[in-house]
């Protein structure tokens, strides 16, 4: 406990110390003693005495303890040279502020019972996004040799048609055998985009963006403040305190202003003092250890004390803040995909972390050449969408330590051809594995947080700062943390948004713009960069490239971006060209602890390997015992590509 040191409360202190200094005048106590040879003398809780006055009648006990706390009635008694004597009453009422107003603070984590009752009674608001974490992946993939769709309508008369339809026949229903031809249909066709003289045609690789969020509740914590009146007698009237952060990142929500009454604390026992517990209930919003501060005041009264004494005082303890659960998300994507023909696209997330993702949700949309839907089979047995707009939501409820939820979105394209490339970044608490086909996808993490303030646009980049191993297929996604002004996001000379080679060219291009989440909290725009030089429209291989994004992006309120991105990525080639190795990180399945792994455990090892040049052939595993010196590795299991095996390959060792 920490008591204030403001100046009354010392003027108080210094009045009611322990050690007491008595004065009284001898003439006090009867004018019929004489002074001369008058003794003094002291009873009562301390005997003291005799002592004589001196020639002004003047005496003093000096250093006479006082009882804490408590009403000290003492006798002063003169006597004199023939036995008579005088006696005067004194009393003196001692306060220890220190030792009556006990406090005693603690704090502790909700656990998911704790935070379900306070949803269900009101305290916790589930529609409150303030009440969230939100954890973030992205995902590009091109898809090879498919034009990019113009949105402006084109007339073409009936007997010039261009591009193609596949069409997909189903056997009829008259037993022949032969298929029935499908019913008549205006089909929409492409153009793609002209290349020079005597050269085929040109196609720049149609892009799918992916963005999924997933919301969990912020962690919650009990802090309690035990406030105990040890005194015995006084009584501490209209007692309140409050909640405090000295650190920030952390807010108070019961009660939301951070102040709770605790009215009168009544005198106790010596074996059970008065005693009354308030409870804050606080939420933590930064990660870290966060201090807290609760103060107090109130008065104390009661007997001997006229005027109510007032007291205040402050206790600190601390809360440490994890942040949202760690999370392995993997993403299943098909390798070839046809436009117009709804696919399944897998999110599979599970909690490696410690804590419970409650009230966890994931949020997901695709955009450029690839929508959500919602399809049924008609009659005919064709499929029936209904597209999405503003991304699709699905509840996950509490997702406990090392379990996994999946769900599966349908998707349908907008171009079709094979994914040629995938690029994809998250936030420092997400492990993302993109499964498609056999070239993996080149993951990061997005860069820290700088504290930009609200309101102000921030952008994040794929491919990521540093990337190396990239296709030269890529497109390079800028993923704004808004809806930004469309007419500010150009590209070429003096344009916001370019890529230069390692000699520093301008590097010529063109633009997508997509919107994610659409009327949504996540709405945003991304602006999508890919290579048109009308010969190849492709990046070169193993090659350098620099990413400038400047700050004259707007938003919708005229807010350029919070600081200029600038990254470079290096590409890849295929083939001979290809002299990018692969990219292969491992980690431990659930539910076994690398840490504590038990004799007898089967031990599965998640071996995520990447290529976006020739793709992965094979994987390895092989093992070397530590403990033998010059112990060489030894082969235990492989997996090819060509055998049907994909990236993540699942290697067992048997502990």
């Amino acid at each position: 406990m920490k008591l204030s040191t403001n100046k009354s409360f010392d003027h108080l202190k210094v009045w009611f110390c322990a050690l007491f200094l008595l004065t009284i005048f001898a003439s006090s106590l009867n004018s019929s003693i004489a002074l001369g040879e008058t003794q003094i003398f002291l009873t009562g809780p301390y005997q003291a005495g005799p002592i004589l006055a001196n020639e002004d009648g003047r005496f003093a006990f000096e250093n006479v303890p006082l009882m804490k706390n408590a009403i000290n009635k003492f006798i002063v008694r003169a006597v004199d040279d023939n036995g008579y004597f005088a006696e005067k009453e004194v009393v003196i009422t001692q306060v220890s502020l220190d030792s009556i107003v006990v406090s005693k603070v603690t704090t502790e984590r909700l656990s998911v019972e704790e935070v379900e009752q306070l949803v269900a009674d009101g305290v916790i608001d589930l529609d409150d996004p303030a009440n969230y974490n939100v954890s973030s992946f992205n995902i590009v993939l091109t898809i090879r040799n498919e034009p990019v769709r113009i949105s402006v309508p084109i007339p073409i008369p009936k007997n010039q048609p261009n591009g193609f339809e596949r069409i997909r026949f189903k056997f009829g229903d008259d037993a022949s055998g032969r298929p029935k031809p499908p019913p008549v249909q205006v089909v929409t066709f492409e153009e793609f985009i002209p290349s020079a003289p005597g050269r085929p045609a040109v196609s720049i690789p149609g892009v799918i963006v992916i963005e999924g969020n997933i919301k969990s509740l912020k962690e919650f914590f009990n802090v309690r403040l035990l406030l105990l009146n040890t005194s015995g007698i006084f009584t501490l009237k209209n007692v309140s305190a409050n909640i405090e952060f000295p650190d920030g990142g952390l807010t108070s929500i019961l009660p939301a202003d951070g102040i709770v009454s605790f009215g009168d604390i009544l005198p106790g026992t010596p074996d059970q003092p008065g005693q009354v517990e308030k409870e804050f209930v606080i939420r933590g919003d930064k990660i870290g250890t966060r201090d807290v501060k609760v103060s107090y005041g109130g008065s104390v009264t009661g007997p001997g004390i006229e005027n109510p004494i007032p007291f205040n005082g402050s206790a600190m303890a601390e809360v440490e803040v994890k942040g949202p659960p760690t999370f392995d998300v993997r993403v299943t994507h098909p390798d070839y995909v046809e436009v117009g023909v709804p696919y399944d696209l897998t999110v599979e997330i599970t909690n490696t972390g410690d804590l419970p993702a409650m009230y966890a949700s994931l949020a997901l949309d695709l955009g450029a050449d690839g929508q959500l839907a919602h399809c049924e089979l008609n009659q005919s047995g064709e499929p029936e969408c209904e597209y999405i707009t503003g991304g699709e939501t699905r509840a996950l409820g509490h997702i406990l330590p090392g379990s996994t939820v999946s769900e599966t979105f349908t998707v349908v394209p907008l171009t079709t051809g094979q994914i040629s490339s995938c690029v994809g970044a998250s936030d420092q608490n997400i492990s993302l594995q993109v499964l498609v086909g056999d070239i993996g996808c080149m993951v990061g993490h997005f860069q820290p947080d700088q504290g930009t303030p609200a309101g102000i646009p921030t952008v994040n980049v794929l491919p990521g700062p540093n990337a190396f191993g990239i296709s030269t297929e890529s497109a390079v996604s800028a993923f704004f943390s808004e809806k930004m002004d469309e007419g500010s996001i150009t590209t070429g000379e003096g344009g916001s948004f370019n890529v230069y080679d390692a000699a520093g060219n301008l590097v010529p291009g063109q633009i997508r713009i997509s919107t994610l989440f659409q009327g949504t909290e996540y709405e945003k725009t991304v602006a999508i960069w890919q290579v048109n030089d009308g010969i190849t429209n492709r990046l070169a291989p193993n090659t350098e490239y620099s990413v400038v994004i400047t700050q004259s992006c707007l938003d919708l309120e005229g807010n350029c971006l919070f600081n200029q991105w600038t990254s470079v990525f290096t590409t890849t080639g295929s083939g001979s060209d290809d002299i990018t190795p692969p990219t292969l990180t491992l980690s431990v399945e659930p539910p076994v602890n690398p840490n504590q792994v038990l004799p007898g455990q089967i031990i599965k090892i998640n071996a995520y390997a990447a290529d976006q040049g020739s793709g992965i052939a094979r994987v390895e595993l092989r093992l070397k015992d530590l403990d033998e010196e010059g112990g060489l590795y030894t082969l235990i299991d492989q997996k090819t590509a060509f055998s049907g095996d994909k990236p993540p390959f699942i290697f067992s060792i048997d502990s």
